[in-house]
């Protein structure tokens, strides 16, 4: 089961819990780097909060694409039980990479709406992002969801209650794999926020370290809700394009370099 507790009739649900615990680690974080860097923190609440609704939301929507063809399937095949389908498919699911997106544009929307620096402002909230990252993994590994593929052996998992995994099989413990490279990486970027000289860039270090290793890690898992197009997940095609946008902006704003009187490239 995957219910935690439940409070004045409200179910809190494990996967949710740990992303709120998630949500204030990086709200901890980001108090202390915003008093480490003179920032408001008041202020950047309000970036935090459009940002947090933004993710919920794409990764909500992204959730709902992936799974449009089922949704239209059960509704054809059931018409009459149309409410408990589509509550059923908005109450459950959301996709990582909708929610990264989502939130990002949310940052972006603040920083308009604000008149705030768009690069200062990705920068602050980069590891705020990984963060609740690692934390919603801890929350699949510890429901079942995301699960491996089978593999027997002494690292590998087993799930008895979970409503998503295989009962009582040795799984590839992906999630877990997940959460040590995230949290990682949340590492490298905490490190380099303290840093000067990196105005612009933790987002992009964000993204260009996780497309990799995410296309990698899909290999290894072992649930089918994940959309799939030419033999490659959703998360992996997304990943590509992740990476051949990054790549090629940094080749675009590199640019030529400029060539001597001698002939020599400077």
């Amino acid at each position: 089961m995957d219910i935690l507790f439940s409070l004045g009739g409200i179910q809190f649900h494990i996967y949710s819990v740990m992303g709120l615990i998630g949500v204030l680690f990086g709200g901890l974080w980001l108090l202390f780097i915003c008093k480490k860097k003179k920032f408001s923190f008041a202020d950047e609440i309000y970036v935090y909060t459009l940002m947090g609704l933004f993710a919920l939301a794409g990764a909500k929507l992204l959730y709902l694409f992936v799974e449009a063809r089922n949704i239209v399937r059960l509704l054809s095949e059931r018409p009459q039980e149309w409410p408990g389908i589509l509550s059923a498919y908005l109450k459950g699911g959301f996709v990582f990479y909708g929610g990264l997106f989502g939130g990002i544009a949310g940052i972006l929307l603040s920083v308009k709406l604000f008149k705030l620096d768009g690069k200062e402002q990705l920068d602050l909230f980069a590891p705020v992002l990984v963060l609740i990252h690692g934390f919603m993994r801890i929350g699949c590994a510890l429901v079942g969801c995301c699960y491996g593929k089978a593999c027997e052996g002494p690292l590998s998992v087993h799930y008895s209650h979970s409503a998503y995994a295989p009962k009582d099989v040795g799984l590839i413990p992906i999630q877990h794999i997940e959460c040590v490279f995230v949290f990682a990486l949340f590492v490298v970027l905490a490190v380099l926020t303290l840093k000067a000289g990196c105005k612009g860039k933790l987002i992009h270090i964000y993204l260009l370290a996780y497309a990799p290793a995410r296309f990698i890690f899909e290999f290894m898992r072992g649930d089918s809700a994940r959309g799939s197009f030419l033999g490659l997940s959703t998360s992996q095609w997304i990943g590509i394009i992740v990476l051949v946008t990054e790549i090629t902006l940094r080749i675009v704003r590199k640019g030529p370099r400029s060539v001597d009187k001698d002939g020599l490239r400077s």
